[in-house]
Protein backbone atom coordinates (compact mmCIF):
# COMPACT_ATOMS: atom_id res chain seq x y z
CA UNK A 1 0.00 0.00 0.00
CA UNK A 2 2.46 2.36 0.34
CA UNK A 3 3.94 1.97 -2.80
CA UNK A 4 0.27 2.48 -4.44
CA UNK A 5 -0.11 5.55 -1.96
CA UNK A 6 3.41 6.82 -3.50
CA UNK A 7 2.78 6.06 -7.44
CA UNK A 8 -0.84 7.53 -6.38
CA UNK A 9 0.52 10.96 -5.58
CA UNK A 10 3.28 11.11 -8.06
CA UNK A 11 0.31 10.45 -10.74
CA UNK A 12 -1.74 13.31 -9.65
CA UNK A 13 -4.22 11.27 -7.93
CA UNK A 14 -4.58 12.77 -4.71
CA UNK A 15 -7.17 11.41 -3.11
CA UNK A 16 -6.57 7.56 -3.69
CA UNK A 17 -3.12 8.85 -2.59
CA UNK A 18 -4.50 9.62 0.83
CA UNK A 19 -6.77 6.68 0.94
CA UNK A 20 -3.91 4.38 0.56
CA UNK A 21 -1.81 6.46 3.11
CA UNK A 22 -4.42 6.33 5.54
CA UNK A 23 -5.34 2.48 5.01
CA UNK A 24 -1.82 1.86 5.54
CA UNK A 25 -1.59 3.56 8.83
CA UNK A 26 -4.70 2.12 10.32
CA UNK A 27 -3.16 -1.61 9.29
CA UNK A 28 0.09 -0.87 10.78
CA UNK A 29 -0.47 -1.53 14.69
CA UNK A 30 -1.13 -5.39 13.65
CA UNK A 31 2.41 -5.50 12.25
CA UNK A 32 4.70 -4.28 14.22
CA UNK A 33 7.20 -6.95 13.90
CA UNK A 34 7.38 -6.83 10.07
CA UNK A 35 10.56 -6.49 8.94
CA UNK A 36 8.96 -3.82 6.47
CA UNK A 37 6.71 -2.06 9.44
CA UNK A 38 9.32 0.80 9.65
CA UNK A 39 9.02 1.53 5.80
CA UNK A 40 5.61 1.61 5.50
CA UNK A 41 4.97 4.05 8.68
CA UNK A 42 7.86 6.18 6.64
CA UNK A 43 6.20 5.49 3.11
CA UNK A 44 2.51 6.45 4.61
CA UNK A 45 3.53 9.70 6.49
CA UNK A 46 5.54 10.89 3.53
CA UNK A 47 2.40 10.31 1.38
CA UNK A 48 0.15 12.43 3.86
CA UNK A 49 2.95 15.29 4.84
CA UNK A 50 3.39 15.97 0.85
CA UNK A 51 -0.35 15.97 0.55
CA UNK A 52 -0.57 19.02 3.87
CA UNK A 53 1.97 20.38 2.02
CA UNK A 54 0.03 20.47 -1.37
CA UNK A 55 -2.92 22.19 0.97
CA UNK A 56 -1.04 24.68 2.58
CA UNK A 57 -1.41 22.65 6.39
CA UNK A 58 2.52 22.88 7.36
CA UNK A 59 1.93 22.02 10.58
CA UNK A 60 0.11 18.86 10.02
CA UNK A 61 3.43 18.21 6.91
CA UNK A 62 6.02 18.83 10.17
CA UNK A 63 4.25 16.13 11.96
CA UNK A 64 4.38 13.84 9.38
CA UNK A 65 7.83 14.37 8.65
CA UNK A 66 9.16 14.05 12.23
CA UNK A 67 6.74 10.55 12.50
CA UNK A 68 8.26 9.51 8.90
CA UNK A 69 11.47 9.20 10.10
CA UNK A 70 10.75 8.32 13.85
CA UNK A 71 10.82 4.24 13.16
CA UNK A 72 13.83 2.53 12.25
CA UNK A 73 13.95 0.39 9.20
CA UNK A 74 16.64 -1.19 7.63
CA UNK A 75 16.32 1.00 4.41
CA UNK A 76 16.13 4.25 6.17
CA UNK A 77 19.49 3.16 7.74
CA UNK A 78 21.10 2.01 4.99
CA UNK A 79 20.10 4.41 2.58
CA UNK A 80 18.45 7.41 4.71
CA UNK A 81 14.69 8.56 4.15
CA UNK A 82 13.06 9.87 1.17
CA UNK A 83 13.69 13.80 1.25
CA UNK A 84 10.59 14.81 -0.54
CA UNK A 85 8.39 15.87 1.87
CA UNK A 86 11.58 17.82 3.77
CA UNK A 87 12.41 19.56 0.49
CA UNK A 88 8.34 20.20 -0.18
CA UNK A 89 8.56 22.26 3.26
CA UNK A 90 11.91 23.60 2.50
CA UNK A 91 10.67 24.91 -1.01
CA UNK A 92 7.13 26.06 0.53
CA UNK A 93 8.71 27.74 3.80
CA UNK A 94 12.11 29.31 2.32
CA UNK A 95 11.66 32.57 3.65
CA UNK A 96 11.13 30.79 6.97
CA UNK A 97 12.32 27.51 7.22
CA UNK A 98 11.45 25.89 10.58
CA UNK A 99 13.54 24.18 12.92
CA UNK A 100 11.68 20.71 12.83
CA UNK A 101 12.33 20.85 9.16
CA UNK A 102 16.25 21.74 9.03
CA UNK A 103 16.68 18.80 11.81
CA UNK A 104 14.62 16.24 10.36
CA UNK A 105 16.93 17.37 7.23
CA UNK A 106 20.28 17.50 8.77
CA UNK A 107 19.41 14.03 10.59
CA UNK A 108 20.31 11.95 7.43
CA UNK A 109 21.59 14.57 4.43
CA UNK A 110 23.78 17.38 3.70
CA UNK A 111 21.69 20.33 5.12
CA UNK A 112 23.33 22.39 2.52
CA UNK A 113 22.48 20.51 -0.10
CA UNK A 114 18.54 20.30 0.54
CA UNK A 115 18.16 23.74 0.88
CA UNK A 116 20.36 24.48 -2.50
CA UNK A 117 17.50 22.65 -3.99
CA UNK A 118 20.02 19.50 -4.95
CA UNK A 119 20.90 16.53 -2.54
CA UNK A 120 24.66 14.99 -3.65
CA UNK A 121 25.12 13.04 -1.15
CA UNK A 122 22.08 10.76 -1.36
CA UNK A 123 19.94 10.32 -4.14
CA UNK A 124 16.39 11.57 -3.67
CA UNK A 125 13.49 9.02 -3.87
CA UNK A 126 10.08 9.42 -4.37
Amino acid sequence: MGEAAKQSFAAGKVEDARKYAQELLTLLPSFRQDQEYGNAVHDANLTLGRIAVREGRLDDAKRNLIDSVGTPSARLMDYGPSMSLAKDLLEKERSRVSWTTLRCVRSFGNLDDWTNGANRSRRARF
